[in-house]
């Protein structure tokens, strides 16, 4: 048991929504290992944090800012359009193993302990998947690790009793065939970064190879906006523990910017201190070219940011649609 309650313990470090699932895995400690394994489990998760970063920072971002503003935003908001553009394309696309899980859940409550494990891993896997309420794509692969083994159990049991295999197996054959075709042809024609068909649209390439001929390798740069790839494009590291605002919001919708987990109060001064501990040589402005829907949230909307980039910064160039600002000095 030692080995899951590290893995348990650790993955509270990576994704905020997996907190619900850490307190499902500690449920089954205390139940399969005894209440000694289940605060170890506890013990590891703590530890992991005290030595990485701050639990009182852990909890303000991982706890109350989802659910004071991010999570609840969602929920008030677009459900059904998260629903149909998150969770439909990701059950579609991965049919078969939910529908072999679901041919299994009627013996659920009669199967042998290992096995239900596995469905409360599932259970709660998927409850952190939907309780942000934002439905993103990424959120289901928490619960697919343990609904691949559902229905692996499921597909073997089936074939091992079934009077016409060869039928199961073209079945499963087909449903594993036709999503994997689907996604290549659809990748041949998609480009991910600016979610467009064909050329990207705006063009992002342009904007990102002048700050990398514009700029030294050890140098830094800030991008506003919600454009991270900037950063990778360019091969510039960020001059701000931020590399993206107002992540998960309906910003075409021009959503409170109060409603972002990333855009609160507290934000501003960390920024200041990271902007006087690494000066980015550029600050790229991604929301004159509405990159990624971050046309209505201009610098000038936020006060602080603004007066930061004015002290030191000015406009030198506007490239694609971005607006570039050079340090007026040293």
């Amino acid at each position: 048991m030692i080995g899951p309650a590290i893995l348990t313990a650790l993955e509270l470090l990576f994704l905020s929504s997996t907190t619900l699932l850490a307190v499902g895995v500690g449920w089954l400690f205390l139940r399969r290992g005894g209440l000694w394994e289940a605060l170890g489990a506890l013990a590891l998760g703590l530890l992991a944090v005290w030595l990485t970063s701050s639990p009182a920072d852990m909890w303000h971002w991982c706890v109350d800012r989802l659910v004071s503003s991010y999570g609840a935003s969602a929920w008030h908001g677009s459900v059904a359009h998260n629903v149909a553009v998150g969770l439909l394309p990701y059950v579609a696309s991965s049919l078969l193993v939910w529908i072999a899980a679901a041919s299994a859940a009627p013996r659920a409550i009669w199967t042998g302990a290992a096995e239900r494990v596995v469905w409360v891993w599932f259970g709660v896997s998927l409850a952190s998947s939907f309780a942000g309420g934002h439905f993103f794509g990424h959120y289901f692969i928490q619960p697919l690790a343990p609904l691949a083994v559902l229905a692996a159990v499921e597909i073997d049991r089936r074939l091992s009793t079934s009077t016409r295999p060869g039928r199961l197996r073209a079945a499963v054959a087909t449903l594993t065939l036709l999503p994997a075709l689907g996604f290549f042809v659809f990748n041949l024609v998609f480009e991910p970064i600016s979610e467009s068909f064909g050329a990207p649209a705006p063009d992002f390439r342009v904007p990102s190879e002048w700050v990398r001929t514009h700029t030294e390798p050890d140098e830094r740069i800030f991008v506003w906006g919600n454009f991270p790839p900037i950063y990778v494009l360019t091969d510039r590291l960020p001059a701000s523990r931020f590399v993206g605002f107002m992540r998960g919001s309906e910003r075409s919708k021009n959503v409170a910017p109060e409603t972002g987990w990333d855009m609160g109060p507290e934000v501003w001064p960390a920024l200041e201190a990271d902007f006087a501990a690494h000066p980015p040589a550029l600050v790229v402005d991604t929301s004159t070219a509405n990159l990624s829907d971050f046309g209505f949230y201009p610098m000038s909307r936020f006060p602080r940011l603004a007066a930061l980039v004015a002290r030191d910064y000015q406009p030198i160039a506007v490239v694609g649609g971005v607006t570039m600002y050079g340090r007026t000095r040293r």
